[in-house]
C-alpha cells in the first residue's frame, strides 16, 4: 500500500474508531450484526454520512482501490442500498460516471414497477460499491438485479472487506472481483499500532476474524463444532422440536413440502406421494373454502403424516391479540387438534404465545416464530428480530425455533427453517426472493428447507422431491 494511501487510511480509521464508529467487544462479548450474527468487531460506516470531507476522502480511496493492479473500466456505478449510496454518489461526481439506483425494492407504483433506475443501454459495465463486506450477500442481491436489468458486473469495491468469504464467494459463485481499501486485520494493525487496541483484544478479534470465514473456513475450530440433528435432539426439551430432528436423522431429509394447492384432495394425494421424503408439511388451511373445508380429510391427512413419520406445520402466522389467537386455533379450523406446529408473529407480543400454549391443551404442540421474510420489500428491522429471539428465549419450551433467512441463534433447541427455496435462485413474480438448498444450508447454516412450486409445479413431484430432499440433506452433511 502507497505511503499516501496508508497515510489517508491511518487517518480516518482513527477517526471512526474515536467516534464509535468502529468498535471491538471484549474477550465473551459481542455485538448483534445487522444478519443477527454475533461478532466481537462492529463497522459502521454509515457515521461517514455525517462528515462531507471524510466522507470523500473514503470514496476517493475506494476508487484507488479499484483501479490498483486491474485495467476494468467503468460506464457507470452502483451503490449497494442504502448504506453505500453515498460512496457512489461521491464517486460518480469525481469521476464523471453516471449513477445508476438500485432500490431496495421494486417500485409499488408506475408501468414498470422496477427494482434499478437507469437509461443506460444493456451491456454497460457497472462498478458496485458497498461499505462493509462480510460474507457478500448484499453484493450479491445489487450485482443480480443489475445483470438481470441487463448490466455487465465483473466488478466490487469496498472500504472494509471483513475476511469472513464474501471477496472469495463473490469470485468464485459469481465471477464477481472485489477489491477493498483495507481488511479487517490491516484495521487491527492500525488500531494496534496507533495504541487504540490492546495486544489481547486485537489477538482475540482476529482469532474471531479467522475462525468465522463463513464461506471458505473448511474445518470450524472446536469449540465450534457442528452439532448433528441427533445429538441436538437429545438437548432438545419441546416435544416436537425433538421429533422434528428425530425425523430428518432417522430419514434422511431436511426438506418440508409447502403445498399451497387448491384443495384438500389434492394436498392429500401429493402427501402420500413424497411423504417419504420430507420431514414435514406446511398447509395453510384458510386459503380453503369454508364451506368445502371437511375436518374428515384433515385427520386423513393426520393419518398419512402418522403413517409415513412427517410432522403437519400449519402455516396461519397467527398475529392477533391472546384472546383472538385462542379461538382462531381451537375453534374454525380446529388447527390445535390436527397441527404438530404453527407459525406466528410476535408483533403482538408474548401473548400470541401464552394463547398457542393455553389452546394446546394437553397436547404435543409448538410454533415457530417468523423473525424473517423472504419476500421482496417486507418491513422485518434487525430490531424486530432481536426481538422475537428475545420472546423464543423466554418462551423456549413452546417455541421451536424460527423462520428465518439464516441462523440467528445458537442454541441448539431453535431450529431455523427457511422458505423461498429452488434449485436455482432468482425472484418470483410477487416478490417472492428464492434461495438454492446449499446457499440456504451451507452459507447461512439454516436447518430446514421450505420448499413450495418447486415441487408441485414440477411434471414428476416425486422426482422433484427426491432432488430437493439430496440436495438440502448434503449440503448438512457438508457442515459437519
Amino acid at each position: 500500500m502507497a505511503a499516501t494511501l496508508l497515510s489517508s487510511l491511518r487517518s480516518i480509521l482513527l477517526q471512526l474508531f474515536d467516534s464509535g464508529a468502529i468498535k471491538f467487544a471484549d474477550p465473551g462479548q459481542e455485538f448483534t450484526l445487522k444478519s443477527g450474527a454475533k461478532s466481537p468487531a462492529y463497522f459502521n460506516l454509515r457515521t461517514l454520512n455525517n462528515n462531507a470531507k471524510l466522507r470523500e476522502e473514503a470514496s476517493g480511496l475506494m476508487w484507488q482501490a479499484c483501479q490498483l493492479g486491474d485495467n476494468a473500466t467503468y460506464d457507470c456505478i452502483c451503490g449497494v442500498p442504502l448504506g453505500a449510496i453515498c460512496y457512489a454518489d461521491a464517486i460518480s461526481l469525481a469521476h464523471d460516471l453516471p449513477l445508476v439506483l438500485k432500490r431496495p425494492f421494486a417500485k409499488q407504483h408506475g408501468v414498470s414497477k422496477k427494482l434499478v433506475d437507469s437509461d443506460l443501454p444493456k451491456g454497460s459495465n457497472c462498478l458496485v460499491v458497498e461499505d462493509v463486506v462480510t460474507s457478500g450477500t448484499s453484493v450479491i442481491e445489487t450485482v443480480t438485479a443489475l445483470r438481470d436489468a441487463g448490466f455487465v458486473v465483473t466488478h466490487a469495491v469496498t472500504f472494509i472487506d471483513r475476511e469472513q468469504g464474501g471477496k472469495e464467494r463473490l469470485g468464485t459463485e459469481y465471477n464477481v472481483h472485489l477489491s477493498s481499501v483495507c481488511t479487517g486485520s490491516q484495521v487491527l494493525d492500525i488500531l494496534y499500532q496507533n495504541n487504540k487496541i490492546s495486544t489481547e483484544l486485537k489477538d482475540y478479534v482476529q482469532q474471531y476474524l479467522s475462525a468465522n470465514n463463513m464461506i471458505v473456513a473448511k474445518e470450524p475450530p472446536v469449540q465450534a463444532k457442528q452439532l448433528n440433528f441427533q445429538e441436538r435432539a437429545l438437548l432438545t426439551a419441546n416435544p416436537v422440536a425433538k421429533k422434528l430432528l428425530n425425523i430428518m436423522t432417522q430419514k434422511s431429509t431436511n426438506l418440508i413440502f409447502s403445498a399451497d394447492v387448491d384443495s384438500l384432495d389434492t394436498l392429500l394425494d401429493l402427501a402420500s406421494i413424497v411423504g417419504p421424503h420430507i420431514c414435514a408439511i406446511k398447509t395453510h388451511i384458510n386459503t380453503f373454502a369454508v364451506e368445502n373445508f371437511k375436518l374428515d380429510l384433515i385427520y386423513k391427512l393426520r393419518n398419512v403424516a402418522d403413517e409415513q413419520n412427517f410432522l403437519i406445520l400449519e402455516d396461519s402466522k397467527f398475529a392477533d391479540i391472546g384472546n383472538t389467537v385462542y379461538k382462531q386455533y381451537v375453534d374454525g379450523y380446529h388447527i390445535c387438534e390436527w397441527a404438530d406446529f404453527v407459525t406466528a408473529h410476535a408483533v403482538s407480543g408474548p401473548g400470541v404465545i401464552e394463547a398457542l400454549v393455553k389452546g394446546s391443551g394437553n397436547r404435543d404442540r409448538a410454533c415457530l416464530l417468523i423473525a424473517q421474510m423472504s419476500s421482496d420489500g417486507n418491513l422485518v428491522s434487525e430490531a424486530y428480530t432481536n426481538g422475537v429471539l428475545k420472546i423464543a428465549e423466554d418462551h423456549s419450551g413452546f417455541v421451536a425455533g424460527f423462520i428465518c433467512r439464516q441462523k440467528l441463534s445458537s442454541k441448539p433447541n431453535f431450529i431455523h427453517i427457511t422458505p423461498g427455496v429452488k434449485l436455482a435462485a432468482g425472484m418470483g413474480t410477487l416478490g417472492q426472493q428464492y434461495l438454492t438448498p446449499d446457499e440456504v444450508i451451507k452459507n447461512r447454516q439454516s436447518d430446514v428447507v421450505i420448499v413450495g412450486s418447486g415441487i408441485y409445479q414440477a411434471e414428476d413431484p416425486l422426482a422433484a422431491t427426491i432432488a430437493y430432499k439430496e440436495a438440502a440433506f448434503a449440503a448438512y452433511n457438508d457442515l459437519l
